[in-house]
């Protein structure tokens, strides 16, 4: 059975292996924010707003699941994924994981794609 939430029945990493670096979200949510707030992405630049729809689709994606009970986070951690994967099929160049976002792999849920291309080194 596919699970977007935990990664089971996904050939991406589940969540606590992609963002096992990650500590203390709160933290790393504010500075997300702040840096994007002085940097705006520039959509003109694919490679660095592709890195900010990766980071804002990780932390959304994250913060659903220290919170599954709200709805809120749900939706917009599913948006965000969204929004990042469809980026991802318009730009091919920049992904790094070995399923490409076009694989029907994702059709379920892309919070597993967003996992893949988190834990893929750059």
């Amino acid at each position: 059975m596919l699970d977007p939430i935990t990664g089971a029945g996904f050939d991406a990493p589940p969540p606590e292996v992609a963002y096992m670096g990650v500590t203390n979200l709160t933290a790393q949510i504010h500075a997300f924010m702040t840096r994007t707030a002085n940097n705006p992405p520039d959509e003109d630049d694919p490679a660095k707003y592709r890195e900010f729809l990766l980071h804002r689709a990780a932390l959304a994606d994250l913060a659903h699941l220290e919170e599954l009970d709200n709805e809120e986070a749900h939706t917009y951690a599913v948006k965000a994924s969204q929004d990042f994967i469809r980026y991802d099929r318009q730009h091919p160049e920049f992904v790094n994981g070995p399923i490409g976002p076009g694989s029907p792999e994702w059709d379920p849920s892309a919070r597993p794609y967003v996992r893949q291309e988190w834990a893929t080194p750059f």
